[in-house]
């Protein structure tokens, strides 16, 4: 399990900026569907990532040899990070972005979209992209996963506005938008996967957010969340759109995303942070919780670790 170091290279005038990790990893239950965050492996020795050039606002890809042409020039200015791309079984890729409008409260008066955009067929040209869902996400953490019936799904997390940033739970609640028809339309997940914040938390209590998804073996989906609730929490679903009510892991945790990767030989490896928050300091949150990843591998569909 390498991590990637691939030239960035780009116009001089124009010097692109890579969002998002560039990270390496194994594919999800097919072989052909491989997404690294902003990288992606499309074959043997060939990647591209997929990124924002902050001096002009576009979005483009690029391949390792060099920077590519935008691919729209009419997107949006106001990208912002998570970018994810991600190739289907069929070749065709799928790429989504955050797009923040308005100003203000969050889900109120100020939003982060998600946005999307998807290659042709056989040209590999890219469609015009365009927003596939309105609201306020925080952020991405997420793959873009295909699973066995080919259905596509996103994890994200949305801002309740009806919701109090504090116990009980929080003003996000986990969820997943998903396409069925390789990503013509885009519908969300009825559920809500909502997780405990305690009183006088040491950070910032929005609840279940930064999901991350991988389809088991028995054809489950499995889905880590990010909580203030001293541990990761989970549920699970049988087609990655009605999902069980989320429940507490074993996995402790102070505020950090998690990973989930499944590697060549079949084996889970969870990435998270099991590390402690520190205490307040007169009265005041203190930015801690982070301070070491770690990692568990799995050879039994997350059994045991």
């Amino acid at each position: 399990f390498t991590a990637l170091a691939l030239p960035l290279t780009g116009c001089a005038a124009t010097p692109p900026k890579i969002l998002g990790p560039a990270r390496a990893g194994g594919s999800v239950h097919d072989a052909r569907f491989r997404s690294e965050g902003s990288w992606l492996k499309l074959g043997e020795g060939k990647f591209v990532s997929v990124g924002m050039n902050t001096n002009d606002g576009k979005v483009f890809a690029q391949h390792a040899s060099g920077y590519d042409q935008p691919w729209q020039p009419d997107v949006p200015t106001n990208l912002l990070w998570a970018t994810k791309v991600a190739q289907d079984r069929d070749g065709r890729l799928h790429a989504m972005w955050l797009v923040m409008r308005g100003k203000g409260t969050p889900a109120v008066d100020r939003f982060i979209d998600i946005w999307y955009a998807r290659t042709r067929g056989a040209d590999g040209q890219w469609e015009t992209a365009h927003r596939i869902w309105e609201g306020y996400v925080g952020a991405i953490c997420g793959r873009i996963t295909q699973l066995k019936s080919g259905r596509i799904i996103l994890p994200f997390a949305r801002w309740l506005p009806e919701e109090r940033r504090g116990p009980p739970h929080g003003c996000n609640a986990s969820t997943v938008i998903y396409t069925d028809d390789g990503g013509k339309t885009w519908a969300e997940s009825p559920s809500r996967l909502f997780a405990p914040c305690p009183e006088n938390y040491n950070g910032d209590p929005v609840g279940a957010v930064e999901p991350v998804v991988l389809e088991l073996n028995d054809g489950r989906v499995w889905i880590l969340m990010r909580t203030q609730a001293g541990v990761l929490y989970e549920s699970f679903s049988r087609d990655g759109v009605d999902w069980s009510p989320a429940r507490p892991t074993k996995f402790p945790s102070s505020t950090g995303p998690a990973e989930l990767v499944r590697l060549p030989d079949g084996r889970i490896v969870t990435f998270w942070n099991h590390c402690e928050l520190p205490p307040r300091f007169e009265n005041q949150g203190v930015y801690g919780g982070r301070d070491a990843l770690h990692a568990a591998i799995s050879r039994d569909e997350g059994k045991t670790w």
